[in-house]
């Protein structure tokens, strides 16, 4: 899935196209499959994909203190916030591996408004330290220049 919609990017923009969430598939209680399903928040929203959620429910309904409640409430913030800059152009950095041995890396570009989101993910419980030469001429930052880096 990871490498379908890296590669789907090539001839598309992240929001163009059709993934589907199946959350029908998800038994009760959600929160006891919390790890997944932020997994693969992430990795739809942070990558600028909104997919077709399908099932029923995004969050046990009973629950006003759901951590899964939380985790939609945090991604779905996350995703109106850079909105404007996921639906930009993607620059492809690093594909992720067929085996999950690599950081996938993509660089969401604004060129008019010299903006860039760099978008990481590493689906794996374990740290890892790698440096990333990130292609900022797309964004329109020349080299030498200063920018200003939001963690």
């Amino acid at each position: 899935m990871r490498r379908y919609l890296y590669d789907g990017t090539y001839h598309k923009p992240t929001t163009m196209g059709w993934l589907g969430f199946e959350l029908s598939r998800t038994p009760p209680p959600m929160d006891a499959h919390l790890d997944v399903l932020e997994m693969a928040a992430a990795s739809y929203l942070g990558q600028g994909n909104v997919p077709c959620y399908r099932g029923q429910l995004l969050f046990d309904a009973g629950s006003t203190t759901s951590k899964v409640r939380q985790m939609w409430s945090l991604w779905t913030a996350h995703y109106k916030r850079y909105r404007s800059i996921l639906m930009s152009d993607a620059v492809h950095v690093t594909r992720p591996g067929q085996n999950g041995g690599a950081i996938e890396t993509t660089l969401h570009v604004n060129a008019s408004a010299k903006a860039a989101f760099a978008n990481f993910f590493w689906p794996s419980p374990h740290a890892v330290t790698k440096p990333v030469r990130l292609p900022m001429y797309y964004a329109n930052v020349q080299r030498g220049a200063t920018v200003k880096l939001e963690w």
